[in-house]
């Protein structure tokens, strides 16, 4: 959010103006820093995904169970996991 700063450089603002200007840059940066921390949030719960898919396709292709005892084995191995 500084070219929006840079733009105002060149038109004098009330102190008003300004202060609310810097209380919004100051949001933007917590809020930038808020999103990537999500989607760093969000790429290791699609890791943790892949991971649980691969344990479910495991036991899928080693037994011939129903698809609910199949959760049953992935719930079952994934509290063990944690």
């Amino acid at each position: 959010m500084g070219w929006i700063s840079d733009l105002f450089k060149e038109i004098p603002l009330s102190v008003n103006l300004q202060s609310k200007l810097e209380i919004l840059e100051e949001k933007y940066a917590i809020l930038a820093a808020e999103n990537k921390q999500l989607k760093s949030d969000l790429d290791e719960s699609e890791q943790e995904n892949k991971k649980l898919n691969l344990i479910i396709t495991k036991y899928e292709s080693r037994d011939k169970t129903s698809p609910e005892e199949t959760n049953k084995i992935a719930k079952n191995s994934w509290n063990a996991h944690t």
